[in-house]
Protein backbone atom coordinates (compact mmCIF):
# COMPACT_ATOMS: atom_id res chain seq x y z
CA UNK A 1 0.00 0.00 0.00
CA UNK A 2 2.79 2.32 0.63
CA UNK A 3 4.32 2.06 -2.82
CA UNK A 4 1.00 2.65 -4.37
CA UNK A 5 1.07 6.07 -2.34
CA UNK A 6 4.53 6.77 -3.57
CA UNK A 7 3.82 5.83 -7.58
CA UNK A 8 0.84 8.50 -6.78
CA UNK A 9 2.98 11.08 -5.40
CA UNK A 10 5.34 10.84 -8.39
CA UNK A 11 2.74 10.78 -10.93
CA UNK A 12 1.36 14.15 -9.71
CA UNK A 13 4.67 15.69 -9.16
CA UNK A 14 5.35 15.11 -12.48
CA UNK A 15 1.69 16.10 -14.08
CA UNK A 16 2.66 19.52 -11.84
CA UNK A 17 6.11 20.08 -13.70
CA UNK A 18 4.89 19.18 -16.54
CA UNK A 19 1.97 22.15 -16.68
CA UNK A 20 4.58 24.53 -14.74
CA UNK A 21 6.59 24.46 -18.15
CA UNK A 22 3.56 24.46 -20.32
CA UNK A 23 2.63 27.53 -18.77
CA UNK A 24 5.80 29.01 -18.99
CA UNK A 25 6.36 28.52 -22.11
CA UNK A 26 2.68 30.15 -23.17
CA UNK A 27 3.51 33.17 -21.00
CA UNK A 28 7.01 33.54 -23.08
CA UNK A 29 5.45 33.07 -26.29
CA UNK A 30 2.98 35.48 -25.24
CA UNK A 31 5.13 38.18 -24.70
CA UNK A 32 7.59 37.60 -27.68
CA UNK A 33 4.21 37.68 -29.90
CA UNK A 34 3.59 41.24 -28.27
CA UNK A 35 6.69 42.43 -28.79
CA UNK A 36 7.52 42.72 -25.18
CA UNK A 37 10.84 40.88 -24.57
CA UNK A 38 12.77 43.02 -23.56
CA UNK A 39 10.31 43.38 -20.79
CA UNK A 40 12.12 40.25 -19.40
CA UNK A 41 15.74 41.51 -19.61
CA UNK A 42 14.65 44.94 -18.08
CA UNK A 43 15.01 46.01 -14.04
CA UNK A 44 13.60 43.85 -12.17
CA UNK A 45 9.59 44.94 -11.39
CA UNK A 46 8.95 47.11 -8.42
CA UNK A 47 6.17 47.14 -6.87
CA UNK A 48 4.21 50.62 -8.19
CA UNK A 49 1.70 52.21 -5.64
CA UNK A 50 -1.92 52.01 -7.13
CA UNK A 51 -4.08 55.57 -7.53
CA UNK A 52 -5.19 56.38 -4.26
CA UNK A 53 -7.76 59.12 -3.90
CA UNK A 54 -7.81 58.80 -0.15
CA UNK A 55 -6.84 61.96 1.70
CA UNK A 56 -2.73 62.37 2.35
CA UNK A 57 -2.51 59.54 -0.55
CA UNK A 58 0.23 59.63 -2.92
CA UNK A 59 -0.17 58.32 -6.72
CA UNK A 60 2.82 56.91 -8.06
CA UNK A 61 6.67 56.94 -6.63
CA UNK A 62 8.40 60.44 -7.31
CA UNK A 63 10.57 58.82 -10.18
CA UNK A 64 7.35 58.73 -12.29
CA UNK A 65 5.17 62.10 -10.87
CA UNK A 66 6.96 63.77 -13.92
CA UNK A 67 3.39 63.77 -15.75
CA UNK A 68 1.43 66.05 -13.70
CA UNK A 69 3.16 69.02 -14.23
CA UNK A 70 5.39 68.40 -16.91
CA UNK A 71 8.13 70.86 -19.01
CA UNK A 72 5.49 71.25 -22.07
CA UNK A 73 8.25 72.56 -24.61
CA UNK A 74 6.87 71.20 -28.22
CA UNK A 75 9.07 69.74 -30.34
CA UNK A 76 9.81 72.06 -34.17
CA UNK A 77 9.69 69.53 -36.74
CA UNK A 78 12.28 71.19 -39.24
CA UNK A 79 14.26 69.75 -42.14
CA UNK A 80 17.78 68.52 -42.21
CA UNK A 81 19.19 71.98 -43.84
CA UNK A 82 17.31 73.60 -40.86
CA UNK A 83 18.84 71.57 -38.43
CA UNK A 84 22.22 71.57 -39.93
CA UNK A 85 22.09 75.34 -39.15
CA UNK A 86 20.79 74.60 -36.02
CA UNK A 87 23.36 72.76 -34.76
CA UNK A 88 26.35 74.72 -36.03
CA UNK A 89 23.91 77.93 -34.24
CA UNK A 90 24.42 75.93 -31.37
CA UNK A 91 27.79 75.20 -31.15
CA UNK A 92 28.88 79.19 -32.03
CA UNK A 93 26.83 80.16 -28.74
CA UNK A 94 28.59 77.74 -27.15
CA UNK A 95 25.37 75.81 -25.70
CA UNK A 96 25.08 72.58 -24.31
CA UNK A 97 23.50 69.94 -26.81
CA UNK A 98 22.51 66.78 -28.15
CA UNK A 99 22.58 65.20 -31.69
CA UNK A 100 20.07 62.16 -32.18
CA UNK A 101 21.70 61.06 -35.53
CA UNK A 102 19.35 58.08 -36.41
CA UNK A 103 21.43 57.78 -39.87
CA UNK A 104 24.64 57.59 -38.36
CA UNK A 105 23.11 55.49 -35.20
CA UNK A 106 24.82 57.61 -32.61
CA UNK A 107 23.99 60.16 -30.04
CA UNK A 108 25.51 63.36 -29.37
CA UNK A 109 26.71 65.36 -26.47
CA UNK A 110 27.84 68.87 -27.12
CA UNK A 111 29.15 70.40 -23.82
CA UNK A 112 29.41 73.91 -24.00
CA UNK A 113 29.71 73.38 -27.85
CA UNK A 114 32.63 71.02 -27.93
CA UNK A 115 31.38 67.51 -29.10
CA UNK A 116 32.59 65.99 -26.07
CA UNK A 117 31.01 62.56 -26.30
CA UNK A 118 29.52 60.46 -29.24
CA UNK A 119 27.25 57.24 -27.91
CA UNK A 120 26.48 54.52 -30.74
CA UNK A 121 23.12 53.60 -30.78
CA UNK A 122 22.22 50.19 -29.82
CA UNK A 123 18.80 50.16 -30.54
CA UNK A 124 15.89 52.13 -32.08
CA UNK A 125 12.29 52.61 -32.36
CA UNK A 126 10.27 50.35 -34.72
CA UNK A 127 9.72 52.44 -37.86
CA UNK A 128 6.15 54.27 -38.03
CA UNK A 129 5.41 53.22 -34.69
CA UNK A 130 4.13 55.14 -31.75
CA UNK A 131 8.28 55.66 -30.03
CA UNK A 132 9.30 56.07 -33.51
CA UNK A 133 11.32 60.06 -33.45
CA UNK A 134 10.62 62.10 -36.08
CA UNK A 135 12.91 64.46 -36.90
CA UNK A 136 13.21 67.75 -35.45
CA UNK A 137 14.17 70.38 -32.74
CA UNK A 138 13.38 68.83 -29.12
CA UNK A 139 13.88 70.38 -25.67
CA UNK A 140 15.07 67.99 -22.98
CA UNK A 141 11.84 67.66 -20.67
CA UNK A 142 13.41 65.38 -17.75
CA UNK A 143 15.47 62.45 -16.77
CA UNK A 144 14.75 59.75 -14.99
CA UNK A 145 17.16 56.52 -13.13
CA UNK A 146 14.16 54.23 -13.37
CA UNK A 147 11.46 54.64 -15.95
CA UNK A 148 8.59 52.61 -15.24
CA UNK A 149 6.68 52.26 -18.35
CA UNK A 150 3.49 53.17 -19.41
CA UNK A 151 2.13 50.00 -19.61
CA UNK A 152 3.70 49.37 -15.67
CA UNK A 153 5.50 46.16 -16.68
CA UNK A 154 8.87 47.60 -18.09
CA UNK A 155 11.49 49.37 -15.35
CA UNK A 156 13.87 51.31 -18.39
CA UNK A 157 17.03 52.72 -16.80
CA UNK A 158 18.92 56.40 -17.07
CA UNK A 159 15.89 57.42 -19.09
CA UNK A 160 16.08 60.60 -20.74
CA UNK A 161 13.05 62.42 -22.26
CA UNK A 162 12.95 64.24 -25.26
CA UNK A 163 8.94 64.51 -25.55
CA UNK A 164 5.80 62.52 -25.34
CA UNK A 165 6.45 59.02 -26.06
CA UNK A 166 10.24 59.85 -26.88
CA UNK A 167 12.83 58.85 -25.02
CA UNK A 168 16.56 57.80 -24.36
CA UNK A 169 17.33 54.80 -22.41
CA UNK A 170 19.79 52.01 -21.27
CA UNK A 171 19.41 48.64 -23.61
CA UNK A 172 18.87 45.60 -21.43
CA UNK A 173 22.04 44.09 -20.21
CA UNK A 174 21.35 40.90 -22.32
CA UNK A 175 20.86 42.58 -25.82
CA UNK A 176 24.77 43.24 -26.95
CA UNK A 177 27.02 45.79 -27.71
CA UNK A 178 26.34 47.89 -31.21
CA UNK A 179 28.53 46.02 -32.57
CA UNK A 180 26.07 43.26 -32.49
CA UNK A 181 23.96 44.97 -35.23
CA UNK A 182 21.30 48.15 -34.89
CA UNK A 183 18.00 46.58 -33.59
CA UNK A 184 15.16 47.41 -33.79
CA UNK A 185 12.70 47.72 -30.43
CA UNK A 186 9.84 49.16 -29.45
CA UNK A 187 10.88 51.63 -26.89
CA UNK A 188 13.13 54.81 -27.06
CA UNK A 189 16.76 55.33 -29.00
CA UNK A 190 18.75 52.56 -26.39
CA UNK A 191 22.59 52.41 -25.56
CA UNK A 192 24.74 50.09 -23.94
CA UNK A 193 23.94 50.67 -20.37
CA UNK A 194 27.34 52.34 -19.15
CA UNK A 195 26.85 54.78 -21.98
CA UNK A 196 23.51 55.93 -21.20
CA UNK A 197 24.44 56.33 -17.19
CA UNK A 198 27.03 58.63 -18.39
CA UNK A 199 24.81 60.42 -20.87
CA UNK A 200 22.26 61.07 -18.39
CA UNK A 201 24.86 62.13 -15.75
CA UNK A 202 26.04 64.37 -18.11
CA UNK A 203 22.76 66.01 -19.62
CA UNK A 204 20.25 68.68 -17.81
CA UNK A 205 16.33 69.09 -18.80
CA UNK A 206 16.20 72.14 -20.91
CA UNK A 207 19.19 71.88 -23.22
CA UNK A 208 18.39 71.67 -26.60
CA UNK A 209 18.10 67.94 -28.81
CA UNK A 210 18.41 68.50 -32.17
CA UNK A 211 16.47 64.52 -34.57
CA UNK A 212 18.52 63.95 -37.34
CA UNK A 213 17.09 61.30 -40.04
CA UNK A 214 16.53 61.38 -43.48
CA UNK A 215 13.33 59.36 -44.04
CA UNK A 216 11.13 61.38 -41.33
CA UNK A 217 7.61 62.03 -42.09
CA UNK A 218 7.28 65.10 -44.03
CA UNK A 219 3.95 66.06 -41.56
CA UNK A 220 3.70 65.37 -37.72
CA UNK A 221 -0.01 65.94 -36.05
CA UNK A 222 -0.38 64.12 -33.18
CA UNK A 223 -3.77 62.47 -32.01
CA UNK A 224 -5.68 60.37 -29.38
CA UNK A 225 -5.85 56.22 -30.64
CA UNK A 226 -7.04 53.61 -28.74
CA UNK A 227 -6.99 49.89 -28.36
CA UNK A 228 -8.87 48.29 -30.80
CA UNK A 229 -7.66 44.59 -30.87
CA UNK A 230 -6.85 44.21 -27.36
CA UNK A 231 -9.34 43.20 -25.05
CA UNK A 232 -10.47 46.39 -22.93
CA UNK A 233 -13.46 47.24 -20.47
CA UNK A 234 -15.21 50.21 -20.44
CA UNK A 235 -15.67 51.49 -16.96
CA UNK A 236 -19.37 51.05 -15.43
CA UNK A 237 -19.52 54.15 -13.57
CA UNK A 238 -22.47 55.07 -11.54
CA UNK A 239 -23.50 58.45 -12.86
CA UNK A 240 -25.98 58.54 -14.99
CA UNK A 241 -24.31 61.03 -17.31
CA UNK A 242 -20.13 61.47 -17.55
CA UNK A 243 -17.47 62.72 -19.93
CA UNK A 244 -13.88 62.61 -20.43
CA UNK A 245 -12.27 64.88 -22.84
CA UNK A 246 -9.15 67.20 -23.63
CA UNK A 247 -9.48 70.05 -22.35
CA UNK A 248 -6.85 71.45 -24.71
CA UNK A 249 -7.94 69.88 -28.00
CA UNK A 250 -11.96 69.17 -27.13
CA UNK A 251 -11.26 65.54 -28.10
CA UNK A 252 -14.00 63.06 -26.16
CA UNK A 253 -12.39 59.68 -25.06
CA UNK A 254 -15.22 58.57 -22.91
CA UNK A 255 -18.97 59.49 -22.51
CA UNK A 256 -22.03 58.31 -20.99
CA UNK A 257 -25.19 60.13 -21.46
CA UNK A 258 -23.28 63.35 -22.65
CA UNK A 259 -26.15 65.09 -23.41
CA UNK A 260 -28.92 64.54 -20.69
CA UNK A 261 -30.12 67.49 -18.64
CA UNK A 262 -30.02 66.69 -14.65
CA UNK A 263 -29.70 68.32 -11.45
CA UNK A 264 -26.29 70.63 -11.29
CA UNK A 265 -26.27 70.97 -7.28
CA UNK A 266 -23.30 73.11 -6.65
CA UNK A 267 -21.30 72.97 -9.73
CA UNK A 268 -24.01 76.17 -10.56
CA UNK A 269 -21.12 78.00 -8.21
CA UNK A 270 -18.34 77.79 -11.03
CA UNK A 271 -21.18 79.91 -13.21
CA UNK A 272 -21.86 82.30 -9.71
CA UNK A 273 -18.17 82.36 -9.87
CA UNK A 274 -18.13 83.29 -13.58
CA UNK A 275 -20.17 86.10 -13.06
CA UNK A 276 -18.96 87.22 -10.22
CA UNK A 277 -15.19 87.66 -11.76
CA UNK A 278 -16.72 89.63 -14.15
CA UNK A 279 -19.35 91.70 -12.92
CA UNK A 280 -17.91 92.64 -9.12
CA UNK A 281 -14.29 94.26 -8.54
CA UNK A 282 -12.07 92.10 -6.56
CA UNK A 283 -11.56 94.89 -3.73
CA UNK A 284 -15.33 95.63 -3.06
CA UNK A 285 -16.57 95.23 0.29
CA UNK A 286 -19.57 93.10 0.39
CA UNK A 287 -21.49 92.39 4.18
CA UNK A 288 -23.62 89.57 5.50
CA UNK A 289 -26.88 90.07 5.35
CA UNK A 290 -30.00 88.19 6.31
CA UNK A 291 -31.16 86.83 3.24
CA UNK A 292 -27.45 85.29 3.00
CA UNK A 293 -27.64 83.70 6.38
CA UNK A 294 -31.35 82.78 5.49
CA UNK A 295 -30.31 80.39 2.92
CA UNK A 296 -29.99 76.51 3.94
CA UNK A 297 -26.80 75.78 5.05
CA UNK A 298 -23.64 77.19 6.89
CA UNK A 299 -20.40 75.49 5.84
CA UNK A 300 -18.31 79.08 5.84
CA UNK A 301 -19.54 79.70 9.75
CA UNK A 302 -20.59 83.61 8.76
CA UNK A 303 -22.20 85.76 11.00
CA UNK A 304 -24.07 89.13 10.19
CA UNK A 305 -22.42 91.94 9.58
CA UNK A 306 -19.41 90.61 8.92
CA UNK A 307 -18.01 92.67 6.05
CA UNK A 308 -15.30 90.45 3.25
CA UNK A 309 -13.35 92.01 0.35
CA UNK A 310 -15.22 89.92 -3.49
CA UNK A 311 -12.28 88.34 -3.94
CA UNK A 312 -11.92 86.59 -0.53
CA UNK A 313 -15.39 85.67 -0.73
CA UNK A 314 -14.23 83.65 -3.63
CA UNK A 315 -12.35 80.96 -2.23
CA UNK A 316 -15.88 80.20 0.32
CA UNK A 317 -17.55 79.78 -2.77
CA UNK A 318 -15.54 77.75 -4.49
CA UNK A 319 -13.68 75.67 -1.35
CA UNK A 320 -16.28 75.69 1.33
CA UNK A 321 -19.55 75.69 -1.33
CA UNK A 322 -20.76 78.12 0.90
CA UNK A 323 -24.21 78.89 -0.06
CA UNK A 324 -24.37 81.94 1.99
CA UNK A 325 -21.94 83.30 -0.04
CA UNK A 326 -23.47 82.38 -3.58
CA UNK A 327 -26.27 84.87 -2.22
CA UNK A 328 -24.44 87.24 -1.15
CA UNK A 329 -23.11 87.48 -4.65
CA UNK A 330 -26.29 87.26 -6.06
CA UNK A 331 -28.13 90.20 -4.09
CA UNK A 332 -24.37 92.20 -4.91
CA UNK A 333 -25.39 92.27 -8.88
CA UNK A 334 -28.45 93.43 -10.04
CA UNK A 335 -30.36 90.74 -12.55
CA UNK A 336 -27.50 88.38 -11.70
CA UNK A 337 -29.64 85.07 -12.57
CA UNK A 338 -30.54 86.59 -15.57
CA UNK A 339 -26.65 86.95 -16.53
CA UNK A 340 -26.05 83.37 -15.62
CA UNK A 341 -28.50 82.19 -18.37
CA UNK A 342 -27.53 85.08 -20.40
CA UNK A 343 -24.04 83.59 -20.23
CA UNK A 344 -25.07 79.76 -20.69
CA UNK A 345 -26.45 80.84 -23.79
CA UNK A 346 -23.62 82.82 -25.04
CA UNK A 347 -21.48 79.84 -24.59
CA UNK A 348 -24.03 77.56 -26.14
CA UNK A 349 -24.82 75.76 -23.39
CA UNK A 350 -28.19 74.24 -24.87
CA UNK A 351 -29.47 72.00 -21.71
CA UNK A 352 -28.50 74.40 -18.92
CA UNK A 353 -30.68 76.74 -16.77
CA UNK A 354 -30.26 78.19 -13.45
CA UNK A 355 -33.02 78.95 -10.89
CA UNK A 356 -30.44 80.31 -8.38
CA UNK A 357 -26.94 80.81 -7.76
CA UNK A 358 -25.98 78.03 -5.01
CA UNK A 359 -27.35 74.92 -6.81
CA UNK A 360 -30.09 74.39 -4.00
CA UNK A 361 -32.77 75.08 -6.78
CA UNK A 362 -33.48 71.47 -8.76
CA UNK A 363 -34.60 73.50 -11.39
CA UNK A 364 -30.76 74.00 -11.65
CA UNK A 365 -30.25 71.81 -14.53
CA UNK A 366 -26.88 70.90 -16.96
CA UNK A 367 -25.37 67.93 -18.71
CA UNK A 368 -22.00 66.79 -18.84
CA UNK A 369 -20.96 68.32 -22.58
CA UNK A 370 -21.95 71.49 -21.18
CA UNK A 371 -20.36 70.93 -18.03
CA UNK A 372 -17.34 70.54 -20.11
CA UNK A 373 -18.07 73.50 -22.15
CA UNK A 374 -18.31 75.66 -19.31
CA UNK A 375 -14.57 74.12 -17.21
CA UNK A 376 -12.91 74.78 -20.81
CA UNK A 377 -14.17 78.49 -21.06
CA UNK A 378 -13.14 79.23 -17.48
CA UNK A 379 -10.11 77.45 -17.78
CA UNK A 380 -9.32 79.97 -20.62
CA UNK A 381 -11.11 83.18 -19.26
CA UNK A 382 -10.31 82.79 -15.78
CA UNK A 383 -7.67 80.26 -14.69
CA UNK A 384 -6.89 81.80 -11.16
CA UNK A 385 -10.41 80.25 -10.75
CA UNK A 386 -8.98 76.69 -10.96
CA UNK A 387 -5.94 77.25 -9.68
CA UNK A 388 -8.17 78.60 -6.24
CA UNK A 389 -9.78 75.91 -6.61
CA UNK A 390 -6.60 73.47 -6.23
CA UNK A 391 -6.23 75.08 -2.52
CA UNK A 392 -6.44 72.72 0.56
CA UNK A 393 -7.40 75.65 2.94
CA UNK A 394 -7.93 79.31 3.09
CA UNK A 395 -7.56 81.58 6.16
CA UNK A 396 -9.05 85.15 5.74
CA UNK A 397 -10.23 87.93 9.03
CA UNK A 398 -13.10 89.34 8.63
CA UNK A 399 -12.42 93.70 7.31
CA UNK A 400 -14.71 94.79 10.09
CA UNK A 401 -15.01 92.00 12.82
CA UNK A 402 -11.70 90.60 12.50
CA UNK A 403 -13.50 87.02 12.87
CA UNK A 404 -10.76 84.85 11.81
CA UNK A 405 -12.30 82.29 9.05
CA UNK A 406 -10.54 78.54 7.88
CA UNK A 407 -12.05 77.53 4.94
CA UNK A 408 -11.59 74.01 3.85
CA UNK A 409 -11.24 72.67 0.09
CA UNK A 410 -14.68 69.92 -0.24
CA UNK A 411 -14.29 69.73 -4.12
CA UNK A 412 -11.60 66.70 -3.31
CA UNK A 413 -9.48 64.89 -1.45
CA UNK A 414 -6.18 66.19 -0.32
CA UNK A 415 -2.80 64.06 -1.92
CA UNK A 416 -4.26 63.83 -5.61
CA UNK A 417 -1.41 65.69 -7.03
CA UNK A 418 -3.31 64.78 -10.46
CA UNK A 419 -6.05 67.34 -9.56
CA UNK A 420 -5.82 70.35 -11.14
CA UNK A 421 -9.09 72.07 -9.75
CA UNK A 422 -12.99 72.01 -10.41
CA UNK A 423 -15.54 72.24 -8.31
CA UNK A 424 -17.94 69.26 -6.56
CA UNK A 425 -21.61 69.43 -5.48
CA UNK A 426 -24.49 67.12 -3.73
CA UNK A 427 -28.09 67.32 -3.14
CA UNK A 428 -30.52 64.88 -1.99
CA UNK A 429 -32.52 64.83 -5.42
CA UNK A 430 -29.26 65.48 -7.91
CA UNK A 431 -26.85 62.73 -5.73
CA UNK A 432 -23.20 63.55 -6.12
CA UNK A 433 -22.31 66.03 -9.38
CA UNK A 434 -18.52 66.60 -10.22
CA UNK A 435 -16.88 68.39 -12.82
CA UNK A 436 -13.13 68.94 -12.67
CA UNK A 437 -9.50 68.52 -14.40
CA UNK A 438 -7.18 65.97 -14.27
CA UNK A 439 -3.65 64.92 -15.54
CA UNK A 440 -3.84 61.61 -17.06
CA UNK A 441 -0.92 59.41 -18.58
CA UNK A 442 -0.81 59.05 -22.23
CA UNK A 443 2.33 58.49 -22.96
CA UNK A 444 5.71 57.98 -21.70
CA UNK A 445 6.40 61.49 -20.78
CA UNK A 446 4.13 64.18 -19.88
CA UNK A 447 0.28 64.36 -18.86
CA UNK A 448 -2.58 65.76 -20.71
CA UNK A 449 -5.06 67.77 -18.69
CA UNK A 450 -8.35 65.30 -19.19
CA UNK A 451 -12.29 67.29 -18.00
CA UNK A 452 -14.41 64.93 -16.60
CA UNK A 453 -17.57 65.84 -15.92
CA UNK A 454 -20.62 63.51 -13.36
CA UNK A 455 -24.18 63.84 -12.84
CA UNK A 456 -26.32 61.49 -10.57
CA UNK A 457 -23.15 60.18 -9.04
CA UNK A 458 -23.27 57.55 -6.37
CA UNK A 459 -19.56 58.00 -5.91
CA UNK A 460 -17.82 60.41 -7.75
CA UNK A 461 -13.99 59.55 -6.46
CA UNK A 462 -14.71 56.00 -7.45
CA UNK A 463 -16.06 57.02 -10.97
CA UNK A 464 -13.67 59.85 -11.83
CA UNK A 465 -11.10 57.04 -10.66
CA UNK A 466 -12.41 54.68 -12.73
CA UNK A 467 -12.55 56.34 -16.01
CA UNK A 468 -9.16 57.85 -15.18
CA UNK A 469 -7.84 54.45 -15.30
CA UNK A 470 -9.61 53.30 -18.31
CA UNK A 471 -8.03 55.87 -20.17
CA UNK A 472 -4.52 55.15 -18.98
CA UNK A 473 -4.84 52.01 -19.84
CA UNK A 474 -6.50 51.65 -23.20
CA UNK A 475 -5.84 55.10 -25.06
CA UNK A 476 -2.29 56.77 -26.17
CA UNK A 477 -1.74 59.83 -27.44
CA UNK A 478 1.19 60.28 -30.05
CA UNK A 479 2.10 60.39 -33.70
CA UNK A 480 2.69 57.13 -35.56
CA UNK A 481 3.63 57.55 -39.29
CA UNK A 482 2.28 54.15 -39.94
CA UNK A 483 -1.17 55.27 -39.40
CA UNK A 484 -3.07 53.77 -42.19
CA UNK A 485 -4.67 56.81 -43.77
CA UNK A 486 -8.23 55.32 -44.28
CA UNK A 487 -8.76 54.42 -40.31
CA UNK A 488 -5.56 56.11 -38.60
CA UNK A 489 -4.76 52.72 -37.57
CA UNK A 490 -1.54 52.05 -35.80
CA UNK A 491 0.77 49.28 -34.43
CA UNK A 492 2.26 49.94 -30.71
CA UNK A 493 5.04 47.87 -32.07
CA UNK A 494 4.96 48.70 -35.96
CA UNK A 495 4.44 45.28 -36.14
CA UNK A 496 3.01 44.35 -39.61
CA UNK A 497 -0.51 43.54 -39.53
CA UNK A 498 -0.89 44.23 -36.17
CA UNK A 499 -2.90 47.56 -35.69
CA UNK A 500 -4.03 47.10 -32.37
CA UNK A 501 -4.68 50.98 -31.85
CA UNK A 502 -6.83 53.30 -33.94
CA UNK A 503 -7.35 56.75 -33.83
CA UNK A 504 -10.58 58.20 -32.31
CA UNK A 505 -12.89 60.74 -33.99
CA UNK A 506 -12.20 64.38 -33.60
CA UNK A 507 -14.86 66.60 -31.48
CA UNK A 508 -18.09 65.53 -31.40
Amino acid sequence: MGRMEIEIDKKGLRSALELCVVGAIIVLAGYFIAGKWDVFFAFPPQAVAPISLADGAGILPDENAFYINPASTTPIFLGVKELEKKREALVWEKRSFLVVDEDAATVSFYDKGALRATYPMVAVPVSGSFFDIPRGFYTLQGKAENHIAKDGRAHLSWAVYLYGNYLIRASSPLRGSAAAGLARDSVGVQLAPDQAKELFAAVVPGIPALVMRQDSPPTVSFAYFRKTLLPHAVPEVTSASALAADIETGEILFEKNKNYADPTASLTKLMTALIAKEEVKPDRLLAVGDEALATYGDSAQLSRGEVFRASDLMHGLILESSNDIAVMFQLAVPHFIDQMNAKAKELGLTKTFFEDASGLSQRNTTSAADLFSLLRHIGTAYPELLTLSQERTYTITSANKKRVHTWGNVNWPAGDKRYLGGKAGFTDESIQTMAGIWSTRMAEYGGRKIAITLLGSRNRVADVRAIIAYLEKDFVYGFASSADAKNRSASLSGREGAAIYEAIQAVR
